[in-house]
């Protein structure tokens, strides 16, 4: 027992056993902080990704009540839907959508008649549906409210013209459902600026007519009520001024390619070195009005 005391108050083992306490110390409290990390990651992960959803909800009833406002009127004209969105306050309420419009669905037998009335009625001497040329049918802008700035220079313009603006339209027509496009560089940007958008559609349908078949909503399709959105108009909207603590990402679609990505919260060249690995990494799918975004925390 003697050599046993002596060992135990021997200053050499003494320091062995305590660099060995503290190491043990030490990787049990770092692993309890990279679990705590690790839970504060997830949640704010989940709580942006939730945030997100709500707000494109919210977004979603705005133009779901512009199309009633067409479904309880006889014929909704300029003054009145300039009305209506000057009341919604979009840019107070609602940051991130550029504008309310409404897009009119105008056969080719339809267009001759179409341009002489809008210029007649509407005092718009300069009307005219842009892009040029015969097509099938047209999906032209005609209100498009606030009627200021840019605005004002897309009216006219057909988005069935367009593929990605096309393909949404067709999603939300067949559907009968709201449907937003893929990423686009919304009509009237500054070319050497050109940020990353959306539009978000809900169909309009002839009163009276049956809409129960894709067949009957083809044949019914009135038009559409449209918000364009600049994503990261829409994105300081959604998180708000405070600084997010990550790096985010959202990419149009379910994976994220370059030409695909509609927002990244680092909008300056990134100081890190390369390589670089983050200590978390984590990725959310969410559905919006039917279509996938990847978001990259």
């Amino acid at each position: 027992m003697r050599w046993l005391v002596s060992l135990a108050i021997n200053p050499y083992v003494v320091l062995v056993a305590a660099v060995i306490a503290t190491g043990i110390g030490w990787r049990v409290a770092r692993t309890i902080a990279y679990e705590d990390g690790r839970h504060v990651f997830d949640n704010l992960a989940d709580r942006v990704a939730t945030a997100i959803t709500n707000r494109m909800t919210t977004y979603q009833q705005v133009l779901v009540g512009g199309a009633a406002l067409f479904a309880a009127s006889e014929h909704v004209d300029r003054g009145e839907w300039g009305a209506y969105v000057g009341a919604q306050r979009i840019s107070e309420r609602f940051p991130g959508i550029q504008a309310l419009g409404f897009a009119q669905r105008v056969r080719p037998a339809e267009r001759a008649a179409h341009v002489a009335r809008v210029r007649r009625e509407d005092g718009l001497a300069a009307y005219e549906i842009r892009p040029p040329g015969e097509r099938s049918e047209y999906v032209v802008i005609l209100y498009n409210e606030p009627y200021v700035g840019r605005n004002r220079n897309v009216v006219g313009f057909d988005m069935f013209a367009e593929p990605i603006r096309r393909a949404a339209m067709e999603r939300a027509r067949d559907g009968g459902q709201p449907a937003i496009s893929g990423k686009v560089v919304l009509a009237g940007e500054n070319p050497q600026d050109r940020p990353p958008g959306f539009i978000f559609y809900a169909p309009i349908f002839a009163k009276g007519q049956g809409v129960g078949t894709i067949e009957e909503r083809r044949r019914a399709l009135e038009g559409f009520i449209f918000g364009p959105f600049r994503m990261h108009d829409l994105m300081r909207g959604v998180l708000g001024p405070q600084e997010l603590g990550v790096h985010f990402k959202a990419f149009d679609g379910e994976n994220a390619e370059p030409d695909a990505l509609l927002y990244d919260s680092v909008q300056h060249a990134d100081p890190r070195p390369v390589p670089w690995q983050p200590l978390f990494y984590g990725e959310r799918s969410i559905q919006v009005a039917g279509r996938t975004w990847l978001l990259q925390f």
